[in-house]
């Protein structure tokens, strides 16, 4: 996320997953173009708080914005309405304690996408957690592979060559 805040440039594209902005990064993040940006959050991640607040990573425990606001620098440069589509996707694992709803901002000059991984965890979705971080990261998504999620992404945004 901070290559795509301070590197805009560089890339045709950026997709970030159980990440939020930490928040002295946020203050300064200004895309200097509108850059096709998609997002995996879980809105139950005990590590990296989805509405913002002390991030608990082993490596990073200092505080980050919400996921609405780790957005906020791209859907400014890309300059998108405040209209948003929600859509649910496929519920492929009706036992993980999860769902997964896709965001799209509309009316931007470069899509901007939430996956938003309901009940999910610090996880990422369609990859199997190891049993021994279980319970301390939360639900593991299986509707979604991300992999899948991110090329899709990008290839329909116009960044996969």
């Amino acid at each position: 996320m901070r290559l795509a805040c301070e590197s805009t440039d560089l890339f045709a594209g950026a997709a970030a997953l159980i990440a939020n902005l930490p928040a002295d990064l946020a203050a300064n993040c200004n895309p200097t173009k509108p850059l096709p940006f998609l997002l995996i959050n879980g809105t139950a991640d005990p590590l990296v708080p989805f509405n913002g607040g002390k991030s608990t990573l082993p490596d990073y425990a200092d505080n980050v914005v919400s996921t609405q606001a780790s957005l906020e620098p791209f859907i400014k440069a890309a300059k998108c309405s405040e209209q948003i589509t929600r859509q649910d996707l496929p519920d492929r694992d009706p036992n993980d304690g999860s769902r997964v709803i896709l965001e799209k901002y509309a009316a931007c000059s470069a899509p901007i996408e939430l996956l938003r991984i309901e009940g999910g965890g610090h996880t990422i979705p369609g990859r199997r957690t190891p049993s021994s971080r279980g319970a301390a990261v939360g639900a593991q998504n299986n509707d979604i592979d991300s992999a899948r999620a991110i090329f899709d992404f990008f290839k329909r945004a116009g960044s996969a060559r």
